[in-house]
């Protein structure tokens, strides 16, 4: 994602181009549309940025670096996905991303998983995976283990914002423990309990990690990719809980999903009762 401010400053110099022929939006959310070669390069109002070919991406790759809209800071990024829906587990990743790639994440179209397709998660949440200078980690919560844990909390006067810290702090916990210099790591969590998470990651933050909570979190590139990675492993485990069963649980109404005997597998129990 790129800063609002600089939109503006980068679709400029991008028309400045040879070849760059401005066109229409297509939506309420798009800013700007630039044909360039054999592909178009779109600015959404949030920051992100889309483009649809090699040659594109690697303009525009150069282009965000040109106007400074690179952060000089490696960030981790966390991300959750499962919170709200009774289907499947509950699932928190997190990303490390250097400074430096940045760009080419941007120019591949990482963004907020609500925007994107299976499809193209499915892709990105791969290349992320494959390429070597990213660091990822996952705390799945099967439905299963949700259900006890949740119960556990309940009787502790606790709630879903415990176990969400919890489950953050852990991801996160696991890529700090292996960063050896702190100095140049911001940590960006999208802001759901200020004062649990800061409670959470108070060990984290004395070893002198820079932490940063904010509500849209998203538009930051490591939470993205965390919330592709996420993403990417709740619909595996679905898709995967499904062929099981040899039952497209998606597909399954509420009241049929109560009438199961093993639902406690598959749903979270109290999600289910609440509807």
């Amino acid at each position: 994602m790129v800063r609002a401010d600089l939109l503006d400053q980068l679709h400029g110099l991008v028309l400045s181009l040879p070849y760059s022929i401005g066109s229409k939006p297509t939506n309420k959310y798009e800013l700007y549309r630039v044909k360039y070669a054999d592909g178009q390069i779109i600015f959404y109002s949030s920051g992100k940025i889309v483009s649809t070919s090699i040659i594109a991406r690697r303009v525009l790759q150069k282009m965000v670096i040109k106007i400074g809209a690179d952060s000089t800071e490696d960030v981790i990024g966390s991300d959750e996905v499962g919170k709200g829906e009774s289907l499947g587990p509950l699932v928190v990743c997190a990303s490390l991303i250097p400074s430096e790639m940045n760009a080419n994440l941007i120019s591949k179209g990482v963004m907020d998983s609500k925007d994107l397709s299976r499809r193209r998660i499915a892709l990105i949440a791969l290349e992320i995976k494959n390429d070597r200078d990213i660091h990822w980690s996952k705390v799945l919560v099967a439905p299963e283990r949700f259900n006890k844990l949740f119960n556990d909390l309940k009787k502790e006067k606790k709630g879903l914002n415990d176990l969400l810290a919890w489950a953050h702090t852990t991801a996160i916990g696991e890529i700090v423990s292996k960063i050896e210099n702190p100095e140049n790591v911001r940590i960006m969590v999208d802001e759901f309990d200020r004062i649990r998470t800061e409670k959470r990651m108070a060990k984290i933050v004395k070893r002198g990690f820079k932490l940063e909570q904010k509500v849209r979190a998203e538009d930051e590139v490591a939470v993205a990719c965390a919330s592709i990675l996420a993403k990417d492993a709740r619909e595996n485990w679905i898709d995967e809980m499904s062929e099981k069963v040899k039952l497209d649980l998606r597909s399954l109404r509420r009241s049929d999903a109560i009438k199961l005997t093993d639902r406690g597998k598959y749903f979270k129990l109290d999600y289910l009762k609440r509807k």
